[in-house]
């Protein structure tokens, strides 16, 4: 109970363990809002693009790309050509921004 109160605790966030395959220990615990709990899960699909690597989830909210089509690419294509058709769409967002 220490350790909650002392590390941020409110009754809206749940317990998430930063290492799912570690303990349910101090130093592998944090707060997340119910959201940021559901991406942190093994079944989560992650991709690396420039160098970061984001779940599929984090992904859309930047790219401006429907989590379903980044999902679908995934398992129609792979990971690495997801990865590389959401680069394309990235650049070619920053071009038409660009032009405005």
């Amino acid at each position: 109970m220490d350790w909650a109160f002392a590390n941020g605790y409110d009754p809206s966030l749940q317990l998430d363990r930063k290492d799912n395959d570690g303990p349910y220990s101090p130093s592998n615990c944090q707060w997340a809002t119910r959201s940021e709990n559901c991406r942190h899960t093994r079944r989560s699909k992650t991709l690396t693009i420039r160098g970061e690597e984001k779940t599929i989830a984090e992904w859309k909210d930047i790219l401006g790309i429907s989590q379903y089509t980044l999902y679908w690419w995934h398992r129609t294509f792979g990971k690495e050509e997801c990865e590389r058709r959401a680069v394309a769409a990235w650049n070619r967002r920053a071009g038409e921004e660009e032009t405005k």
